[in-house]
Parts: structure tokens; C-alpha cells; sequence
């Protein structure tokens, strides 16, 4: 491939995954919740299996600030999503897990994402799911490869 295929091919690339994202599998007008905070919860749920997590963890795997990921994290606290707890090994140490309707709210969310990619693999039929699987796998292994030692 030239360079010129190739900026068309990521110009393409690059506007369908846009118009993914901004589809957001319809969750936002049944939670109330924004997209960040949506993730967060979900983040919260994943990270150490449910176990209590630090903010700044938090914060790290999003890739935003301490004071982001705190306000994301107080929204959250009084929407009842989340509970703040100590840590047993240091009590200065604040960390948060879910509170009963938080975890209720990520099993919603898990629930309507499978749904979609049901959906989504039924619109598809298996031979483009199939090859859209094995290319997202493929994506997922290039992406985890540190950037310097990509090809």
C-alpha cells in the first residue's frame, strides 16, 4: 500500500470508530449517568475483581488527572454508586468500590452490552463477525505491544 491508501484506509478507520463511539450502545438515557462515569464503574467493577481501588489507579487506566477522576468519583458517591472505604493496611489511604446500586447499575450495563453485540453479531451474520472478531483480537494483541517495539 502507498502512503495515500494508506491516510484514506485511517481517514475511514478513523470515522467509523467515531461514529461507534458516539453511538454508546444506547446506555445513557436509561442510567442518567454520563459516559466517563459510566466507565468508571465499570472500571471500578473490573479492576482487582471488585475489590476497593485506589482513586489515582483509577485515574492512571483512564489516563486523567487526580482532580478529574475525583469529581467523576464524588458525582458518583452522590448518585449512591459508589462507597469510599479505608484502607486496612493504611487509614489515610481512601479507597472506593461499589455499593450495592452500583453494582446493580454495571450488571445493567454488562447485561445491555451484551445484548448489542448480540445484536451486532446477528446484523453482521458469522462470516463478517467472525472476521470482525479475529481482527479486533489482532488490534487488541498490536495494541498491547509497547509503542517502540510496534512494527
Amino acid at each position: 500500500m502507498d502512503e495515500q491508501q494508506i491516510s484514506a484506509l485511517a481517514d475511514q478507520l478513523e470515522s467509523s470508530l467515531d461514529r461507534i463511539r458516539r453511538a454508546r450502545f444506547g446506555m445513557a438515557e436509561k442510567s442518567g449517568l454520563r459516559g466517563p462515569e459510566r466507565f468508571v464503574l465499570l472500571l471500578v467493577a473490573s479492576l482487582r475483581d471488585g475489590e476497593p481501588v485506589m482513586p489515582s489507579e483509577l485515574a492512571r487506566h483512564m489516563g486523567i488527572t487526580s482532580a478529574a477522576i475525583t469529581h467523576h468519583l464524588n458525582s458518583l458517591d452522590e448518585k449512591g454508586m459508589l462507597l469510599r472505604v479505608s484502607s486496612e493496611d493504611d487509614r489515610r489511604v481512601s479507597l472506593v468500590t461499589l455499593s450495592d446500586e452500583g453494582r446493580s447499575m454495571v450488571e445493567q450495563f454488562r447485561q445491555a452490552m451484551r445484548t448489542r453485540t448480540k445484536e451486532l453479531v446477528s446484523y453482521l451474520g458469522e462470516s463478517d463477525a467472525s472476521a470482525l472478531a479475529s481482527l479486533l483480537t489482532k488490534i487488541a494483541t498490536y495494541m498491547s505491544i509497547p509503542r517502540e517495539e510496534r512494527p
